[in-house]
Formats: C-alpha cells, structure tokens, sequence
C-alpha cells in the first residue's frame, strides 16, 4: 500500500472550490458583475484576440471610473480593493479560459492602470468623508463614561477594568472571568529576582498583564472576587 494519497485532480479542484469561504465568492462576484456592466457599457470585449495594451487601457479606465449605482464615489480605501480584485479576476480569465498569461500587478504594460487607480485614491483623500478614519477622538461625554466605568477607587469598576485588560491578555471568551480566584494570578519575577510590575496568569503557559491593578484588585475585591482562603 502506497503512504501517499490518490485523490484524483477533479476532486482536489473541487475541494479546493468548496474551501473558499462564501464571503469571499460573494464578494468576487460582485466586483465581477459591476466590472461586467463598465465594459459592456463602454463597448469593450474581453476576447481572446484583445492586445495587452487595450486591457490594461480597460483597466486604466475602470480604475478611474469606478462608481457606485448610485453614481458617488467610493472611498479611498476601497478603489485599491475593488481594482485589485478585478485585476486579478480579469487575470483568471485569461488563464483559465484562454491560456494566456497577463499580469496587472508587475507587468511594466499595466504600469498607467496602476498609476491611475493611486491618483484615484489620492484625489479621494483629499476629501474629508471619502478618507480612510483609523482613529476618531471620544467626546467629553464618552471620556466622562469610561473615567466612570473604570473609576479604581470603586471595587466593581476596578474589577471591571482588570477584567478588561486580562481578558484581552489570556483571550477570555464568553464570560469565563465572570468568577474569578485571585490565587491564579502570581506576580511575575525576572531573572534578576526583581519584580517586574507585571502579573502571570498560570504560569505554564506564561502570561502578563499589569500587575498594579493586580494589587490594587487585592485591597478593593468586591465579594465576587475571592482567594484560596476566602480572606
């Protein structure tokens, strides 16, 4: 007996098909069925016979020219997204359907497609509501909210800011800090034999938090947090 498989390649391919998330189809076809209604409205056909240069035209022109239905522009952000998955869509095409290969993304041809969809987005940044937002400042109300929810002089807001952070550090799911024994936190030591500030969390495998509010949830517990000896 062979140690090796014998999955025939129809099966691998569908199985390869069956294993992309539907998100994913989804969004490809999307980005396909608008692309499909740009070159159909410019006239333009995908052929066989269509030169290299006239594609990356097509695609110098659609990278320009993406809109949505109702005729605004996207964001910045999606302009790159949209483009490079149409790109490669297009990619695909040529390859499975013609066995011709063309490449959007290094091709020196392609080079205008690729400059015209990053003078899009740039032209789109500079506008204010069509600019990426990585980060947007609390208002006084909301910064009012958090001082008050995380206030450590109050036992339930200190154990609700420590719960905060540890759960993020040991990737707590699902309420599992809902009841907590303080014994399973140990302040950390480093190899100088020093503290080093920090808490570990079950020690094999390591891990740390801040360990000030470790002692501080030690002073102020509320009754829901308890220790070995119950103290």
């Amino acid at each position: 007996m062979s140690r090796f498989g014998n999955i025939p390649d129809v099966s691998v391919n569908e199985l390869i098909q069956n294993s992309i998330p539907r998100k994913t189809t989804q969004c490809r076809e999307s980005v396909w069925n608008q692309f499909t209604e740009f070159f159909q409205q410019r006239k333009y056909v995908l052929s066989e016979s269509l030169s290299t240069d006239m594609i990356a035209n097509i695609l110098k022109d659609y990278a320009f020219n993406i809109r949505k239905r109702n005729r605004e522009d996207y964001k910045e952000s999606c302009i790159k997204t949209i483009w490079n998955t149409t790109a490669k869509l297009v990619q695909d095409l040529y390859f499975n359907k013609y066995n011709r290969r063309i490449d959007p993304f290094s091709d020196i041809v392609f080079k205008a497609a690729r400059e015209a969809r990053n003078t899009k987005r740039k032209q789109l940044q500079s506008i204010p509501e069509k600019r990426k937002v990585s980060a947007e400042a609390f208002s006084l109300e909301e910064i009012d909210k958090i001082i008050n929810s995380f206030d450590e002089d109050t036992p339930e807001s200190l154990q609700k800011k420590f719960f905060h952070i540890v759960s993020f550090e040991l990737a707590w799911r699902g309420g599992e800090e809902s009841n907590c024994i303080t014994e399973y936190f140990k302040e950390e030591i480093g190899n100088d034999e020093c503290a080093t500030g920090r808490i570990i969390y079950n020690p094999i495998p390591t891990k740390i938090c801040q360990g000030r509010l470790f002692d501080k949830l030690q002073e102020k517990r509320s009754p829901h947090i308890t220790s070995n000896n119950n103290e």
